[in-house]
């Protein structure tokens, strides 16, 4: 899996945009290579795909408040 171009997908070979790149990583956590994203939403793994849609309805369902510039001031007792 060596790839010695690193503007270039490890899988399909395409070239590749330096900002967008998604690296491949050895067992010892070394950089191999990078992937495209089309290449890296493929090799995810069942469990990764089901934790970023987990993540993303925590994150879509996030409920908003009615009166965000409400002064609480207001609804304290005055003494």
């Amino acid at each position: 899996m060596k790839n010695t171009s690193q503007n270039k997908c490890i899988d399909c070979g395409k070239e590749l945009n330096i900002k967008i790149r998604h690296p491949v990583y050895s067992a010892r956590l070394a950089v191999t290579g990078y992937r495209c994203k089309e290449c890296h939403e493929k090799a995810k793994s069942p469990e990764t795909r089901k934790r970023e849609e987990e993540m993303s309805k925590f994150i879509t369902e996030v409920p908003k408040l009615e009166n965000v510039k409400q002064d609480i001031r207001k609804d304290l007792e005055k003494k």
